[in-house]
């Protein structure tokens, strides 16, 4: 297959140009002092719909429009496709059926109505990106509707990869590094096609959740694979089977693909938002994280990471936080055997205690039926830097008190 042409992206960018803001491409300060380089942001979750997803739906319906005439459409989307969607519906007005996975936030179900209005009907379906989809394909099918494919599209692609042009355009030089957020593989192949023919040495990075590394096993098996399970906290980016298209682009592009766990992006997440007030999603977070799970020095490199949504349903900021915390070590939890001797406890409590001036919190979640004299406790520790856990452990150890590390979270649990 060959590579989309620079003319073919440079008449999307022409297309799209009405209803899309240019968006700023701007250097950041910290993490070129961290990095010791110069690394930019390029702020798509400053978009209208807050992520780089309405370029590619707006192509896309702008050339079904031209080409086709049609009046009606359908998508499948964990929320950012869906909004470019239906923001697209409503501007071209073309009635659009929306197929969201059960699990999409309310903040972005909530902006899909905002957008569309009246010319869009919102359905939810499965637990995931996937479920969604293939159902969405058996309602086009049977009701003989153009099925708006959130990646694996050619038009999709050209509309996405619009932002590699602006990218050289606003940089002004050739940049050295470009780290982009990979889902179903849009993005990547879209900006990494018009990097590999503008600036062809310029070192693409792919960045999945490890938790759904769909590009990095199909690159590994030179073919697509679906992945049997994945996890679906970075809703925007967990997709199981990346598209057809997307892969044989990607697999001619100068390319390495790193994958950030779920921590490591809310860690990311949590940093850019009290450091440089940029409110991102998990998805939208991705490049930014990706760049901590390089391993090489990024000394006098210029680096673009695209901050690539930023649709953060508030009401997850609790489970982010946990997350982030657990994966920085400043947090965890431990499950202590206690025996069942009047005092026991509270010499556990404290040994804990005793390093009070690093101890941020500490909760006790819930005990076990005690056998053979002892009984399993659950405890939640908070402290202001990993090394008092270290020193709260070995006290453990030192007077002989059993205990483990647990990799169960009351608080996820509970949301």
């Amino acid at each position: 297959m060959m590579l989309p042409t620079l003319d073919e992206f440079k008449q999307a960018q022409q297309r799209i140009a009405a209803l899309l803001s240019k968006t700023p491409l701007e250097r950041s300060e910290r993490l070129s002092n961290y990095f010791k380089a110069d690394v930019y942001l390029k702020r798509e979750d400053l978009q209208q719909v807050r992520s780089y997803k309405i370029r590619g739906a707006f192509n896309k319906l702008l050339t079904l429009s031209q080409e086709s005439k049609v009046d009606r459409v359908i998508c499948a989307s964990a929320g950012n496709h869906a909004q470019g969607v239906a923001l697209s519906c409503s501007t071209l007005n073309i009635h659009g059926t929306i197929i969201m996975p059960k699990t999409t936030p309310q903040q972005k179900i909530s902006k899909v109505e905002s957008f569309g209005g009246q010319w869009i009907k919102i359905q939810l379906y499965g637990e995931t990106y996937d479920e969604a989809y293939h159902y969405a394909l058996q309602v086009a099918q049977k009701n003989e509707l153009p099925f708006v494919h959130p990646f694996n599209d050619r038009d999709v692609i050209l509309g996405q990869g619009t932002m590699g042009l602006e990218i050289l355009e606003q940089l002004g030089k050739t940049p050295d590094i470009i780290s982009i957020c990979v889902g179903g593989g849009g993005l990547l192949s879209g900006v990494g096609s018009v990097m590999a023919q503008a600036v062809p040495d310029a070192q693409l990075f792919g960045v999945e959740p490890a938790e759904a590394a769909s590009m990095s096993e199909a690159m590994k098996q030179n073919k697509v694979v679906t992945l049997s399970s994945i996890s679906k906290f970075v809703d925007g980016a967990s997709v199981a089977t990346i598209g057809e298209t997307n892969f044989e682009i990607c697999r001619q592009l100068n390319l390495q693909m790193l994958t950030a766990s779920e921590g490591a992006i809310c860690s990311a997440l949590i940093e850019m938002y009290n450091e440089d007030g940029i409110i991102a999603e998990p998805a939208g977070i991705l490049a930014v994280a990706g760049l901590y799970q390089m391993d090489f020095d990024l000394t006098g490199k210029t680096v673009v990471c695209i901050v690539s949504g930023g649709n953060n349903d508030i009401y997850r900021i609790q489970e982010i936080i946990e997350r982030a915390k657990l994966y920085e070590g400043t947090k965890f939890y431990i499950r202590v055997e206690v025996p069942q001797i009047s005092g026991s406890f509270a010499s556990i409590l404290s040994i804990i205690e005793k390093e009070h001036e690093g101890l941020v919190s500490f909760s006790r979640y819930s005990n076990a039926k005690a056998i053979n004299g002892y009984s399993s406790a659950l405890l939640g520790v908070e402290v202001k830097d990993k090394s008092v856990r270290q020193a709260i452990m070995g006290r453990l150890e030192e007077v002989g008190i059993s205990f483990r590390v647990s990799k169960e979270s009351p608080v996820i649990n509970e949301l």
